[in-house]
């Protein structure tokens, strides 16, 4: 059966039946083609074929050609690596029955050995619900590990996401015990400031971590005082007109500078005139007023293509400098450790364009583009691919069997623990998501 989309142009007058229908019937096909999506991944990966464009992983290649996050491409690599030994999922997802979102639930704790069960569940329970299964599983199998401690630590981590209103979120993961003493030695830092009546909790919890990091960087004689570099335009500081303000690359309110610019020294990177800095060719190291001018051209990121590491960075000559490159701002790039190497001695050679931009070729000759075009493609290729594959979708082929009911956790997990008790996961399985290490054991079997 083939499915005939509605024009656009016709979707404000169409009854809402018949839009519900579309939609269910789009997921559907959305599901199966992404079933093909990771297939095609999943291949990619045992082949190692990130290697010949010296991406970090595979999880880096899907990020850099399909135009998908980082940490979402961690988990498309992931998947479609556990899809491999998990048939009955991997036949529901192709088919359309099963959505990315329940999929990627299921690989969390799906075995062999419990597939036929497990995908039942899936599908008689929502996405929503099955994220919930899936986190009292994972749970439960870490609370089987004898060395739980060990395990919390192996797990905990900090991480950092840009927001579009010029906000940074910290996400910390930490053990029990030290994520109570850290919220205690915030909420003790909150209660010393002096009061504000109409402050929120949270905003007092923020204050209280300000106060604990002020006090950190405070000098102190017995150590080495801390340093923020702050890029911002002079007109800025000294005129008071707007202009670009940047901390590793992450915008920051001009207010904010100016107030840092009270007790702060100031070092002139750029003149008025955006004037380059040059060593030329009296040193070979660039001094570091020249470093951070190249670190803020190239946004403190690799320019390596499709690579996004951001820290332990090379400022890396494009012409060599034994063989009379200069030390300035045209022939310098900042790369990776990884990628710094692979240009002197993986063959790879990067040409400067003169104005700042740098193109990167390959040891057969090709010149590597920072990004690729995008694929040209209309809205029904998903379900004109799926019609021509045989796969039949209807509006309830990806519908929940769910009847309603709310969800008894704590009975579904006796159920599932009883047939198949939990067991320790082996070290870091749930997180090994950059696609490297999982493809190499999958080609070394």
């Amino acid at each position: 059966m083939t499915t005939i989309l509605i024009p656009h142009s016709d979707l404000a007058t169409t009854p809402t039946e018949r839009l519900e229908a579309e939609a269910t019937t789009l997921a559907g096909h959305l599901a199966a083609a992404m079933c093909r999506f990771l297939d095609v991944v999943a291949e990619l990966a045992r082949r190692h074929a990130w290697e010949a464009w010296e991406t970090r992983s595979m999880a880096h290649w899907v990020s850099w050609k399909c135009g998908i996050g980082t940490r979402a491409a961690q988990e498309h690599v992931r998947i479609a690596l556990a899809l491999a030994d998990l048939p009955e999922t991997h036949a529901a997802f192709a088919q359309g029955s099963l959505s990315y979102s329940k999929v990627r639930a299921l690989t969390r704790f799906i075995t062999p050995g419990n597939e036929t069960d497990t995908v039942e569940l899936a599908h008689h329970t929502t996405a929503h619900q099955l994220e919930r299964i899936a986190r009292a599983h994972v749970a439960a199998c870490r609370a089987a590990d004898p060395d739980r401690t060990r395990a919390a630590m192996d797990a905990a981590h900090v991480s950092m996401h840009t927001n579009e209103d010029d906000t940074i979120t910290i996400t910390a993961r930490l053990p029990t015990d030290l994520a109570r003493r850290t919220l205690q030695a915030i909420d003790h830092a909150a209660k010393a400031l002096p009061p504000d009546p109409g402050a929120e909790p949270n905003t007092k919890r923020v204050h209280g971590l300000a106060t604990i990091v002020d006090t950190y960087l405070e000098p102190d004689p017995n150590r080495s005082a801390v340093e923020v570099v702050v890029h911002v335009d002079v007109e800025t500081l000294s005129e008071d007109t707007p202009g670009q303000a940047t901390i590793d690359g992450h915008p920051i309110a001009t207010e904010t500078v100016r107030r840092l610019a009270c007790d702060a020294g100031i070092r002139l990177c750029l003149d008025r005139a955006d004037t380059l800095l040059d060593l030329g060719r009296k040193s070979r190291f660039p001094n570091p007023a020249l470093r951070r001018a190249i670190e803020h051209r190239d946004h403190h990121t690799c320019r390596f293509p499709g690579c996004t590491q951001r820290t332990r960075l090379r400022a890396h000559h494009a012409r060599n400098w034994a063989h009379g490159g200069p030390t300035d701002r045209d022939n310098l790039v900042m790369l990776c450790p990884t990628h710094h190497r692979t240009v002197h001695e993986g063959g790879w050679h990067v040409e400067p364009d003169g104005t700042g931009g740098f193109t990167f070729i390959n040891p057969g000759g090709q010149a590597i583009p920072n990004i690729d075009p995008p694929t040209t493609t209309t809205p029904d290729a998903a379900v004109t691919g799926n019609d021509r594959a045989g796969v039949t979708i209807t509006p309830d082929t990806i519908a929940s069997l769910w009847a309603g009911e709310p969800l008894d956790l704590d009975w579904t997990m006796t159920a599932i623990l009883c047939a198949h008790p939990a067991t320790p996961r082996p070290h870091n399985e749930s997180d090994d998501t950059n696609g490297k290490r999982s493809a190499e054991r999958s080609g070394a079997a």
